[in-house]
Formats: C-alpha cells, sequence, structure tokens
C-alpha cells in the first residue's frame, strides 16, 4: 500500500513538473529578457482620414484590469500602404472636435482579429494630428507603438496617416510589458523540474525491489564434518633427542677351552 501511495504521489508531481515547466519555458521563451509579449490583433482598413477606438479599453486588448499593475498593456501599428502612421491617445471629447467635420472609421471591434468599422462621412481635411496638443500619449512612425495606461472610460484612440492624408490601412499588434514575466517564466521552469526529479524518483523507489534482510549465511567450514567432528589430540611436539646410553654392559670374557 506504501509503495502505490509513493507512486501515485510520484506520477502526480511529475504531470506537475511537466506542466510548470513547459509553462515557465513557454512564458520565458516568449517574452525573453525584455519581457515583452505580442501578437496580431487584426487589419484595419478605411477610406477616411482616421480610424478611431471610442473608450479603447484594456479589456479590448484582452486583458483584466488587475493586470494593469503588474504589466503594462500597449497596442502597435504598421503601415500596409508606406504611410508614415501616428497613434495617439486623447479625451474623447477633444476627439470629436478635432474630427467633427472629417470622414473617419469608427472601428466598433477588435477582439477576435476581425476588425468591424463604421464610416463617419465628412468634408474637411484635418490638420495634421502631430501639431494638435490634446494627446495624453502619442507615438509615430511605421510601425509605432503606444502605451494603453491612459486608456479606457471617456479616451479615445486614434490612428492616422501622419500627414493626415486618406487611406488609412494599418496592421494591428497587441502587447504586455511586465519586468515580472522573465522571472517567473524562469521561476516556474525551476520548479517544474525540481517537481520532475522528485516524482520520477518516489516512483522509482516504489518499483524498487525490497532488499533480502535475512542474516548473512556462516562462512563454509574450511574440513569436512566428519574430520572436524573427530576428538584428535594435538601432537605432543618432539623434545630433543636422548643421549646416548653410558651404562654399556661389560663384554663377556673369552671362553677357556
Amino acid at each position: 500500500m506504501k509503495r502505490a501511495l509513493l507512486a501515485i504521489l510520484g506520477a502526480i508531481l511529475i504531470v506537475v513538473g511537466i506542466g510548470a515547466g513547459g509553462v515557465g519555458g513557454t512564458l520565458a521563451a516568449l517574452t525573453g529578457p525584455d519581457a515583452a509579449i505580442s501578437g496580431d490583433a487584426g487589419t484595419v482598413n478605411g477610406n477616411g482620414y482616421a480610424l478611431v477606438f471610442n473608450e479603447f479599453t484594456i479589456n479590448t486588448a484582452g486583458g483584466e484590469e488587475a493586470l494593469k499593475r503588474i504589466a503594462e498593456f500597449r497596442m502597435g501599428a504598421t503601415s500596409r500602404n508606406g504611410n508614415e502612421l501616428f497613434l495617439g491617445i486623447a479625451p474623447a471629447e477633444d476627439v470629436n472636435n478635432y474630427l467633427r467635420t472629417t470622414a473617419r472609421e469608427i472601428v466598433s471591434d477588435l477582439s477576435d482579429g476581425t476588425a468591424r468599422v463604421v464610416p463617419v462621412p465628412g468634408n474637411t481635411v484635418p490638420a495634421k494630428p502631430s501639431e494638435q496638443t490634446f494627446w495624453t500619449a502619442q507615438s509615430q512612425g511605421m510601425s509605432p507603438t503606444i502605451s494603453l495606461a491612459t486608456s479606457g472610460a471617456n479616451q479615445t484612440l486614434v490612428i492616422m496617416n501622419a500627414d493626415a492624408a486618406q487611406q488609412v490601412s494599418v496592421d494591428v499588434t497587441i502587447g504586455i510589458e511586465s519586468a515580472t514575466l522573465f522571472p517567473i517564466g524562469l521561476a516556474l521552469v525551476f520548479v517544474g523540474v525540481l517537481f520532475l526529479v522528485l516524482g520520477i524518483w518516489l516512483v522509482v523507489v516504489a518499483f524498487r525491489p525490497k532488499s533480502d534482510q535475512s542474516p548473512p549465511a556462516p562462512p563454509a567450514p574450511l574440513y569436512p564434518p566428519e574430520i572436524q567432528s573427530s576428538n584428535l589430540a594435538p601432537a605432543t611436539p618432539a623434545g630433543p633427542p636422548a643421549p646416548p646410553s653410558t651404562n654399556v654392559p661389560p663384554a663377556a670374557p673369552p671362553s677357556q677351552g
């Protein structure tokens, strides 16, 4: 019974170790030392002068508000038509005043990789977005990124061509940066390896054959039993040789006849 419990516990530790090590290794590989993960969120095209994301929140990026305390969510855009891009976050009221009479597209959903846009007509050409002073966060370039820390209720995210030209076409990416992601991944790898080694050891112990606990056999006799059982007296060591006897009988007298 004890061996069965050890085997079950070892198997559980092996499974947990493989899972933790796999998750940690994947997290560490994805983030790298710079602790950043990003992925494609979809392609957005518009015929107007701007792509407008009303109340673009962290939840749109697939995260939770609690994660905002330990991680920074970012959004990036890559131009599909060779135009330099502008990304900006600003209060919704300021954005509405800026683009009130300008043709634009309202992006209603970007949560599943398929953008849904609603065109809004207009007849004026807006000023360059970089010349406006109401942005709370902004970025410009061929593949700019912007922090979403200031996104949320009453905030609007805008993507435009930097020169305020029509036809905005971009590939959008959503990412997360955190100084804790890479260390967490390494810690999970360490814990996974530890559990895996411990689990394998428990399984080996559970299936190891029992050791022989009988006392060791006595040494084999040096002589056959019949010789050992005989009562042979030990040989008496020989003493020094006896001296020659001096009591030599006298020689018989010669006969007279």
